[in-house]
């Protein structure tokens, strides 16, 4: 559903939606720019998880049509969080703490932060629990509203001293149309909900998902109980990181994927994913790490 109100029944439950995202799921949700030689450059969203003692950043792989982060960062572009507030420095992340999915219809990335960034980030955001995170098998999926909440470029705005990037929400569904127009679909991979090739803002201006990639999909609610809904039900169920305008789709990573990964490379997170009943068999995700 576009930002604009005019005429729109649905309006009532999108700003209902939108509210609750700004004091909530806002906290936890990051722009990134990358970094090289003076120049910081908008460039994509992510989310911030902990779990036990560690803290994650995680968002999408890749760079372009032909690239990844870890390409970007041998050629000197350093990825870092930008901190809300005007005026604070941002906070570089580093490059080489990172598992990315080799397999681009995967396209997810997930950073282990050094305590050093963890402390910075804390003074600004919120890092969120395994109680924030819901698993594409859960019932609700089936019928349910999804909010994807991300920086776009087309909300970056130039200052006189800065870019400013604001968030853009996008409240949708699951893609009713043809998944064979999804290159490399897989259902326990992907999850698709539809993006209107005509959304814009409310000041008309059309706004398309480049620079939301590695922000979150969150469930929001079953179609039959969203008047009951607040802010409390948000539930983190993938990563957004590809979109076609034609066929007017946005595609994301189920968060499954992700706890995947940080089950098997991050042993030390196995005890509280155990007690949130998240148990994963020995069949490893295809992973790039540092070399």
């Amino acid at each position: 559903m576009s930002d604009s109100t005019e005429n729109d029944p649905a309006a009532p439950i999108r700003d209902k939606v939108f509210r609750a995202a700004y004091e909530s799921i806002d906290h936890s949700t990051v722009p990134i720019c990358f970094h090289n030689d003076g120049v910081m450059t908008p460039d994509r969203s992510g989310v911030l998880l902990q779990i036990g003692s560690l803290h994650f950043l995680i968002t999408a792989a890749h760079v372009g049509d032909d690239h990844t982060i870890p390409d970007a960062a041998k050629q000197g572009y350093a990825p870092c969080v930008v901190l809300p507030e005007k005026g604070t420095i941002p906070v570089p992340i580093d490059s080489d703490r990172y598992m990315i999915t080799i397999d681009r219809n995967e396209d997810v990335a997930v950073f282990l932060l050094t305590d050093e960034t963890v402390v910075r980030l804390a003074k600004h955001y919120r890092f969120l629990r395994l109680s924030h995170l819901q698993s594409r098998n859960h019932i609700a999926n089936e019928h349910a509203m999804y909010l994807i909440s991300g920086f776009p470029q087309g909300m970056v705005a130039q200052e006189p001293d800065a870019k400013r990037m604001e968030i853009w929400y996008y409240l949708t569904v699951l893609y009713n149309g043809n998944y064979d127009n999804v290159p490399g679909f897989i259902p326990s991979t992907h999850i698709v909900l539809k993006y209107e090739r005509r959304t814009h803002n409310r000041d008309g201006k059309t706004i398309h998902p480049p620079g939301m990639s590695g922000c979150g999909i969150w469930f929001v609610a079953h179609s039959l109980t969203w008047p009951l809904f607040t802010a409390a039900d948000f539930r983190l169920t993938g990563i957004q990181n590809a979109w076609h305008k034609d066929h007017e789709y946005a595609r994301g990573t189920w968060i499954d994927v992700v706890m995947k990964i940080i089950w098997r490379y991050y042993p030390e997170a196995r005890g509280p994913m155990k007690l949130h009943g998240m148990v994963f068999e020995e069949h490893p995700v295809i992973l790039s790490r540092p070399s």
